[in-house]
């Protein structure tokens, strides 16, 4: 039975969204008062660098190669 009441309203809620999406996508382009760009500063890159450091250097668990070196001495021992 809802079957019945949800599938016209989906499909007419549907419909409405083919028609308005790209109306409103091209009003929003047209009315844009500038473009959008990603241009980052570097600044920014630097001050982000620098807090990751900064937490990494706090960081009781820091990681550690010794795992790599372990099992790349496994391997020569099986390759030997």
């Amino acid at each position: 039975m809802r079957d019945d009441i949800l599938v016209p309203i989906f499909c007419l809620v549907d419909d409405f969204c083919k028609e308005f999406d790209p109306l409103w996508k091209k009003h929003l382009l047209a009315n844009a008062p500038f473009e959008h760009h990603r241009h980052r500063s570097p600044w920014n890159f630097l001050i982000d660098l620098l807090g990751g450091l900064a937490a990494y250097c706090q960081d009781s668990q820091k990681p550690t190669l010794r795992a790599a070196d372990e099992a790349r001495a496994l391997i020569y021992r099986l390759a030997a």
